[in-house]
């Protein structure tokens, strides 16, 4: 399953007053995270890249629901609260696919994805997904060996 470069991404922009767009990042969901080669720091956790985990998925959505869809997941990226261990995400879609929502995300560690997606409030969240969906969604999982510290505005 290859990706399309045609897609729409909910990422990330350099923070501003950030002297240097590969030091600090403002991400759409109001945080800043300030990378440093070698590690990812967020609200003053600094992470080294070999602990990283990364979850990729693709959704179908039913035709027409896509953005019930997009708003609901970024529901549940905010019911895992600011203390996490979800360091950034994206929400992509492809051009030549209306209905396909591909997730992107990294997490400090696995330990902490798996407490934040059992929590009770992204739990509650994840209930109101099936309705949406045309078919089952799809995981994979990884460990990051590369996190570059660059995003373009």
């Amino acid at each position: 399953m290859a990706m399309t470069s045609s897609a729409n991404t909910i990422g990330c922009s350099p923070a501003a007053g950030s002297a240097n767009v590969s030091s600090a990042l403002r991400f759409s969901d109001g945080w800043e995270r300030r990378l440093e080669p070698g590690s990812i720091e967020r609200k003053g956790v600094s992470v080294a890249d070999d602990n990283m985990f990364s979850v990729y998925g693709r959704m179908t959505a039913l035709p027409g629901r896509r953005d019930e869809l997009i708003a609901l997941l970024l529901d549940g990226f905010r019911a895992g609260g600011d203390d996490s261990g979800l360091l950034t995400y994206s929400i992509n879609t492809a051009f030549d696919d209306p209905d396909t929502v591909w997730l992107t995300q990294l997490w400090i560690d696995k330990e902490a994805h798996d407490a934040t997606t059992r929590s009770e409030p992204v739990a509650a969240v994840t209930r109101q997904l099936p309705p949406l969906l045309a078919r089952q969604p799809e995981g994979f999982y990884g460990h990051a060996v590369h996190v570059h510290d660059r995003t373009t505005e």
